[in-house]
């Protein structure tokens, strides 16, 4: 006998299962009827879905100010039409709670409310009358079905408006979401960052976000205008916009707000707006003052402040977008943009509601590894950013050093006054004493790239790197300038050249005694020297020097901190082929010389969280995983 329909179904594990009864198209035909509960405040009242939503259209289609409806436990509510804030309401009500909804106008009989209220839901969204198009069409011909009403909401609720309005309400209370800190829905993205991919950063600001950043500022709604400054991770992106020509009143508003209650990130793109517009606008003159000594007088080493609760957000941000493996098919550099953009909102909305010394531990326990390990595997394609730059310190040198820039770039818009003092002046407080070098000049988070965005060495700086590999002895002081100019500029190949013949001259040891500690450091930086100038004969030679270290310490680093010098080393090769085949090969001289079994499972660990971010690599560290496993298993 032929299975029923209920019985097949039955035979799908529920995952599954769900996925497909929410296909139309599969409920079509199987003919299939679909319900489910409306569930009001964790469980304080359950409807029956059809139930509920005919309820709703009868009280549309009769005009009356209520209807009654049953719940589960057939306890009778009351269902009342009402209005707040120029939007469509319904009251859920009995003796003893009640409950507002939005939204529900979608199921009304009549078209020209169902798209006044389909308006007024995409501006409470931040999006414009353009967005959602598909939906549009649908609610013109007819009242959405019971099923379709989901879909619709949760559309409109993939949106930095709403996403901010969540995090607030959530991390306000006793417990907070994670999938709202962090959604894993592509629309929610392209709502934030705009839609598309680019191949490089003007191409980005140019083609993708200023149309983005336009349409939005195009809303007059200054909690939509709010959302562009969490674009200002690179400063091309705001000033390819039309930021700077939106009317004083709003620019002034979006300002002070800033200065008052903005996350860091936006107050970086106030700053650089404002700096932009002041001949326009000089009443802005105090706001700049006040954000850019908000950004001066920023502690480091507060654990409490918003420097280290950006760091936590961005490391927990940036490793719950490549868990997800939402924006994988974006370039790096724009990947970034979305983390730093989310970590922003965050920010935003949660800083002051949460302790951030227990915030900021949990957020790197929980996504801080994958975050660093796709950081070194982006290396491949943008060598010059390191996960390394997320610090509070460094975040602090970013900052200071993006107002510096802008400083220069507008330095004729500001007049002699206190914000000329600060940002131009010579006193010990002034923005050019408070720089930090090398961390103010180096690169950002959307300027990892090699070539044309590497600025070329200066003269003078050339110098200096000579003078330091002049010597014929072999010495962290050989190298030290070599390794604190790497992200600043581009390093001619005969300097790299240089390093490479003296180490092979010293026989890959240093001269005289250095302690492990800075034999660890050196070997770092040079793998990041490697990698930023591409030159894989440094690669090459640092591999041999680590693993002579290897022979003759009495105390070697740990397997797991050898191999994250492997892989930023491999960054030297250009392709993936030669970048995985180096890679590999370091990681067979590691499983076969490792000696504790807690080093090889840490560093079997690591090796497959890297092959899960980057699935390509298990094919060549698959001997070196195999070696470790067995290992582990005797």
């Amino acid at each position: 006998m032929p299975l029923t329909r209920r019985e097949a179904l039955s035979l799908f594990p529920e995952t599954i299962l769900r996925e497909v009864v929410e296909d139309d198209r599969f409920r079509e035909v199987l003919d299939l009827k679909l319900d489910g509960m409306i569930v009001f405040d964790g469980d304080k009242a359950r409807f029956g879905r059809a139930a509920f939503f005919d309820a709703i259209r009868e009280l549309y289609r009769s005009g009356d100010a209520s209807a009654t409806v049953k719940d589960d436990d057939g306890d009778e509510w009351s269902i009342e039409r009402g209005e707040d804030a120029g939007r469509k309401i319904l009251k859920v009500r009995n003796a003893q709670a009640s409950f507002q909804l939005h939204g529900f106008v979608a199921l009304h009989h009549d078209a020209k409310s169902r798209l006044d209220e389909f308006d007024a839901a995409l501006a409470y969204a931040g999006l414009g009358r353009d967005a959602l198009t598909d939906w549009r069409v649908r609610l013109t011909e007819r009242p959405l079905r019971n099923e379709e009403l989901r879909h619709l909401d949760a559309a409109l609720d993939h949106t930095p408006p709403e996403i901010g309005r969540k995090i607030e309400q959530q991390f306000s209370g006793p417990t907070g979401k994670t999938d709202t800190l962090v959604p894993a829905d592509r629309d929610y993205y392209e709502n934030l960052i705009g839609k598309g991919g680019a191949s490089s950063v003007p191409q980005l600001a140019a083609e993708i976000l200023a149309p983005h950043i336009n349409r939005q500022l195009g809303l007059h709604d200054p909690d939509v205008t709010r959302l562009t400054l969490l674009l200002a991770s690179h400063s091309s992106i705001l000033a390819a916009s039309d930021i700077a020509k939106v009317a004083e009143s709003e620019l002034v508003a979006l300002l002070e707000w800033a200065a008052s209650s903005g996350d860091l990130l936006s107050r970086i793109g106030a700053i650089e707006t404002g700096l932009a517009v002041l001949p326009r606008i000089p009443s802005l003159e105090p706001t700049i003052l006040a954000l850019v000594t908000s950004i001066r007088d920023l502690d480091p080493t507060d654990v409490e402040g918003r420097l280290h609760f950006l760091m936590g957000i961005l490391l927990y941000v940036g490793g719950d977008i490549s868990r997800t493996g939402v924006l994988a098919d974006l370039p790096p550099f724009q990947r970034r943009l979305a983390i730093f953009a989310q970590a922003a909102l965050f920010e935003r909305h949660a800083y002051g509601h949460v302790g951030v010394e227990h915030f900021t531990k949990w957020a790197i326990g929980q996504r801080g590894r994958r975050f660093y390990y796709q950081t070194l595997s982006e290396l491949l394609e943008e060598p010059r950013w390191v996960a390394d730059y997320c610090t509070p310190n460094q975040l602090k040198a970013e900052f200071l050093g993006r107002i510096s820039n802008a400083a220069s770039t507008y330095q004729d818009n500001v007049q002699a006054g206190p914000l000329h003092d600060l940002l131009f002046g010579s006193g010990e407080t002034d923005l050019p004493r408070s720089m930090i070098f090398p961390g103010s000049f180096l690169p950002g988070p959307l300027e990892g790239r090699t070539g044309g965005e590497t600025p070329m060495m200066p003269a003078e700086w050339d110098a200096i790197l000579a003078e330091a590999l002049a010597p014929q002895d072999f010495s962290p002081k050989s190298v030290t300038a070599l390794i604190n100019l790497r992200g600043l500029f581009s390093i001619g190949d005969h300097r790299v050249e240089r390093a490479v013949e003296l180490m092979r001259s010293a026989g890959h040891r240093f001269d005289g005694d250095v302690d492990q500690e800075m034999r660890e450091n050196i070997f770092i930086g040079l793998a990041g020297v490697a990698s930023a100038s591409r030159n894989t004969a440094l690669a090459d030679e640092l591999r041999v020097m680590v693993r002579k270290n290897r022979i003759d310490s009495a105390h070697p680093p740990k397997a797991q901190r050898e191999f994250l010098i492997a892989i930023a080393a491999a960054a030297a090769h250009v392709g993936f082929e030669g970048w995985s085949a180096y890679l590999g090969k370091w990681a067979d001289e590691l499983a076969f010389s490792v000696v504790d079994k807690q080093d090889a499972d840490h560093l079997l660990a690591d090796m497959e969280l890297l092959a899960i971010i980057e699935p390509r690599l298990r094919r060549y560290l698959g001997n070196a995983m195999a070696a470790l496993q067995a290992w582990l298993a005797t």
